[in-house]
């Protein structure tokens, strides 16, 4: 940003808030990253009907459309590679086999490693994979009341303190919104993300949290209670009318996405390591994801890049067209 003669006060603020997007500061991230994820943020920000609910219903109706089967608690555990170069199938760890003529894989791109063990890839690839740095780790807390400040009505909210801000953020806070018209009798709900250390919960990830349920719960309630003193002095009327509903941590997100150390958005993107292709040495096994591409808008453009590989360009072409 500086090359094209940015402000410090605005390479802090856009380092800032992509810090909470995707997961790298302003001194890591190329400009046209900041471009395609903040400028379409900023351009067209608005709020989804229903939130989440609602585009899982918009999800699960286009399944429906056109007859796709979803698995679940069905991980995969290895790849059915034909003389180290082409895939014909995953093997499950519930020992079914599905049979593919291609596979996109949106896992973090370092669970694969062990996966391509039988592939002709270049052990180079590999180690690069191995070498690649997560995103940051975070908190985050579900609450509701019968009232919220009206700055953060409507809108998110950020706090940050940019005249000590550097190029290695580590704390912030992010207070997001949510419809008004997700009330439900007289209450709201809000979410509060805050940044969190991953040493802190890594002895409770993979199965380790049942081992030791009660630690991590003391952990997680702490975790909950420092964010809830955070916004009650940001917002001191919320004092003693705010109620948790649920409280994520690195190893929520490590448990139901399986992401390296429970980080937010996978692999970091910056200009130090070089971004992974959708494209494999192994013929049919496509990447897409946060991983590939930075954030939201990121993991549908790889989405759509990985796509242009099985299928014919004008095809998708014309279907994107007629979305439109």
């Amino acid at each position: 940003m500086r090359s094209v003669g940015a402000e410090q006060n605005l390479i802090n603020l856009l380092g800032n808030h992509g810090y909470v997007l995707y997961g790298s500061s302003a001194a890591e991230v190329p400009l046209h990253t900041h471009a395609y994820i903040m400028g379409s943020f900023y351009e067209s920000a608005s709020l989804v009907v229903d939130g989440g609910n609602g585009l899982i219903g918009a999800f699960e109706k286009e399944l429906k459309k056109y007859d796709i089967s979803v698995f679940t608690n069905c991980s995969v555990s290895d790849f059915d590679i034909h003389n180290g170069k082409l895939l014909k199938g995953v093997y499950c760890e519930d020992e079914r086999y599905f049979e593919c003529n291609s596979c996109i894989s949106t896992i973090h791109p370092k669970l694969l490693v062990d996966m391509l063990q039988n592939a002709s890839v270049r052990p180079a690839y590999i180690n690069r994979i191995k070498k690649l740095e997560n995103t940051i780790a975070a908190v985050v807390l579900f609450i509701e009341a019968d009232e919220f400040p009206e700055e953060v009505l409507k809108t998110n909210y950020y706090e940050f303190d940019l005249e000590s801000f550097n190029d290695n953020l580590i704390d912030y806070t992010a207070y997001m919104s949510v419809n008004p018209q997700a009330e439900i009798k007289g209450r709201r709900a809000f979410t509060v993300i805050k940044s969190a250390s991953v040493a802190s919960f890594a002895p409770y990830f993979g199965d380790a949290y049942l081992n030791h349920y009660d630690k991590y719960d003391e952990i997680k309630k702490q975790a909950a209670e420092k964010i809830i003193n955070v916004v009650t002095d940001k917002f001191p009327k919320l004092k003693n009318r705010i109620k948790v509903l649920d409280v994520s941590t690195p190893v929520t997100y490590q448990r139901y996405t399986k992401t390296i150390d429970g980080c937010m958005y996978g692999i970091k993107h910056n200009i130090a390591q070089r971004q992974l292709s959708t494209r494999t040495s192994v013929k049919n096994l496509f990447l897409a994801g946060q991983s590939i591409q930075a954030g939201v808008m990121g993991s549908m453009i790889s989405g759509f890049i990985a796509a242009l590989n099985i299928v014919d360009h004008n095809t998708l072409d014309k279907e994107i067209r007629a979305c439109h």
